[in-house]
């Protein structure tokens, strides 16, 4: 007995069975093409997020440099505050004589207390001010790149799960 494939007795199963071949080769070709898809997708995403990551961390380093100034700032404003401090005495030198009497005397000795004046506003309120200023501005960048931490360390797991 000879063995006949079945195909040739029956064409219509051989087109069939042909084409199954063919519908399973294109889904395996597809759903390779879609992982390879997928993986280029992920790649483009990761490229991206490491981008946004950089970009992170380079305003974080911007703003580190920023507080570096504002802190030496600071501290050299501090130190002069001090060294203005020691010069008050300044101003109410040279002593006045007895000779300086009179309408002159009066007027160099309101000029003497509105200069005292000044100098204690300047020394008190406004260098105080100045440095309150640059306190909260440290603040604030510190408080931004804590931000910008949080943000790397979501890019970070976002990148781990794919």
């Amino acid at each position: 007995m000879t063995f006949i494939p079945i195909y040739t007795s029956f064409p219509f199963l051989w087109f069939i069975t042909k084409r199954k071949k063919c519908i399973i080769t294109i889904i395996i070709i597809l759903s390779h093409q879609s992982e390879v898809s997928i993986m280029q997708e992920n790649q483009m995403l990761i490229a991206s997020l490491n981008r946004e990551k950089a970009a992170l961390q380079s305003q974080i380093q911007a703003n580190l440099e920023k507080i570096q100034r504002l802190t030496q700032a600071k501290t050299n404003i501090a130190h002069e505050q001090g060294e203005f401090w020691s010069q008050k005495r300044l101003i109410s030198e040279p002593d006045l004589s007895a000779a300086w009497l009179g309408k002159h005397a009066n007027e160099f000795k309101n000029i003497r207390t509105n200069m005292e004046q000044s100098y204690m506003a300047i020394n008190t309120q406004q260098v105080e001010n100045i440095l309150s200023d640059i306190e909260q501005k440290i603040a604030q960048l510190e408080s931004i790149n804590n931000g910008y931490s949080n943000s790397i360390a979501s890019i970070n797991y976002q990148i781990c799960l794919l």
